[in-house]
């Protein structure tokens, strides 16, 4: 479970960190689903993946580490898109291109005079299940596509330099900033449909209204994936559910969430801090990208 979150402050990343195997009786140790990726770009990007969790026999966190500890940096994001596709298609076993895999890729890039976000997703995916929003048909190779700038915009005739009040119109208007999801569980599109339903309602309501900030947005973000977690904890009748991820009870008195706020410098480089915690008693990894006026 996988939401890539565009609103005008920034780009916010979760997911939850639950790892599966068909059959099991338990679930295996929970991995980190979204990830940082310096030098990228105008400072840098995140990453996160859903589906397929193993690269070449390995933790596919473990093979993007060591592929973003590789990468030398570039202004230009396309660039570590083609590196995750490249990489993909040579390391992964012939039984792992079999399994769905998608990946989410985002960051900001310069344009002209301009700062625009850019998002990026790469699948071995050929088919699509517009009833249950899941991908399907997996195939042999990975691709990207880079579908905010290069296909939404153009699909919905805005010019790119409009892409900020683009955003701003929509969040302030349905209470949702434009967003990704994917996933491999059917119960993940109804659930973020219906909640998106909802939050366009409260926002109408006297005395609300969407948030306008990075910190606001990551508690949306944090709603979306502890929601889903939830309901899947209360109805599923298998083993164990397929998202969530159960932690140790902690002494916190409030929810908190792994998380990263950046913000571009003048010099290109990043300024940044980490925190880690809990969310509720679900893990997920959750992190951010601020957009500077």
């Amino acid at each position: 479970m996988l939401y890539s979150l565009y609103p005008r402050e920034g780009i916010v990343f979760v997911a939850d960190s639950r790892i599966t195997r068909p059959g099991a009786a338990r679930a295996e140790p929970p991995q980190p689903k979204v990830l940082r990726v310096r030098r990228v770009g105008v400072t840098t990007g995140l990453i996160g993946y859903y589906g397929l969790a193993q690269v070449r026999g390995q933790p596919m966190s473990t093979w993007l580490a060591t592929l973003i500890g590789q990468w030398p940096g570039s202004r230009d994001p396309q660039d570590f898109a083609d590196l995750v596709v490249d990489g993909l298609n040579r390391d992964a076993w012939a039984r792992e291109r079999k399994q769905v895999s998608g990946l989410h890729f985002g960051a900001f890039r310069r344009s002209e005079s301009r700062i625009e976000p850019v998002f990026f997703h790469i699948i071995n995916t050929h088919g699509f299940d517009e009833t249950t929003g899941l991908h399907t048909n997996p195939g042999d190779t990975w691709r990207s596509q880079e579908q905010l700038m290069g296909r939404d915009l153009v699909e919905g005739g805005l010019p790119a330099a409009r892409i900020r009040w683009y955003l701003g119109q929509r969040q302030r208007v349905t209470g949702m900033p434009h967003w990704y999801r994917n996933g491999d569980m059917p119960i993940v599109g109804p659930v973020s449909g219906f909640l998106e339903v909802a939050i366009a309602h409260v926002v109408r309501v006297p005395g609300y209204r969407a948030p306008n900030t990075i910190a606001e947005w990551e508690r949306v973000a944090r709603v979306l994936v502890v929601t889903t977690s939830q309901l899947a904890r209360s109805f599923y009748r298998g083993a164990i559910p397929t998202i969530g991820a159960k932690l140790v009870r902690s002494a916190s008195s409030g929810p908190r969430v792994v998380h990263d706020v950046t913000t571009p410098a003048a010099s290109g480089h990043v300024k940044g801090r980490q925190v880690s915690g809990q969310l509720w008693r679900e893990r997920s990894a959750l992190q951010t990208l601020s957009w500077l006026s």
